[in-house]
């Protein structure tokens, strides 16, 4: 009876300190709006529902079916206060990103995180796909797809912050940024970032490209012209 009653004990000590393990990212699709986003059912104190006209057709890393456009779409959460889940740590990882055009600086924050070395993927995506890259110090420049392994090293503190590089292949004026650390079999999402690009006009470099090709071929035609009349005019 004892051991019983020491056994319960602990279990009432542990309980309010255990994390909630997240459900596996999924991959979700609106046949009517052509539309692709990503989805996550939440964890045994949070659940989430599929929208109304969306569904899910893989895990994450699914590619969207060609023609849909990738957005990120809106869906209810409820998270549960009984049981278990009362008390409990709940990890959250956030993002900060700086920068104006194709070349960033990403700061992840880690809150309430156990010690611990973690994997990090941040994600840049458009309407039209993946478009990023992010410098892994290992590996050096990989698709925004791929995970730094075991980059992010956790201590007793419970709010850290490391910046990321990352460069983007196109100057669409939207980008979508999304964080997800990794643990074993767990992984924790940021929301997502929107950021509009400042990018500066082009037209005035290609304008400039124009002029001087215009301007070598008249250079060109000239000279041809006068070593033509030279020859003419001596016979």
């Amino acid at each position: 009876m004892k051991s019983v009653l020491i056994l319960t004990f602990v279990f009432m000590l542990i309980m309010p300190l255990t994390s909630a393990v997240p459900a596996q990212e999924q991959i979700m699709i609106n046949s009517e709006t052509n539309q692709c986003s990503y989805f996550s059912a939440g964890d045994e104190c949070t659940r989430c529902e599929v929208p109304e006209g969306w569904e899910i057709i893989g895990n994450a890393g699914t590619e969207c079916p060609e023609g849909y456009e990738q957005v990120v779409a809106d869906y209810d959460c409820q998270i549960s206060t009984d049981g278990p889940c009362v008390g409990r740590v709940v990890p959250t990882v956030s993002l900060d990103v700086a920068g104006t055009c194709q070349d960033y600086n990403v700061t992840v924050k880690l809150v309430d995180f156990p010690e611990a070395c973690y994997d990090v993927k941040i994600d840049v995506t458009t309407s039209a796909g993946r478009v990023g890259e992010i410098f892994d110090p290992r590996e050096g420049w990989k698709s925004s797809f791929y995970y730094v392994l075991e980059d992010f090293c956790t201590t007793y503190e419970p709010e850290l912050e490391k910046v990321y590089h990352l460069r983007v292949s196109t100057r669409d004026p939207v980008l979508n940024f999304r964080g997800s650390v990794r643990y074993g079999s767990s992984t924790w999402n940021s929301g997502y970032a929107v950021v509009t690009q400042d990018c500066p006009e082009t037209v005035g470099i290609l304008d400039d490209h124009v002029f001087w090709i215009v301007s070598g071929v008249a250079v060109i035609i000239i000279l041809v012209g006068l070593v033509l009349y030279t020859k003419v005019f001596r016979d």
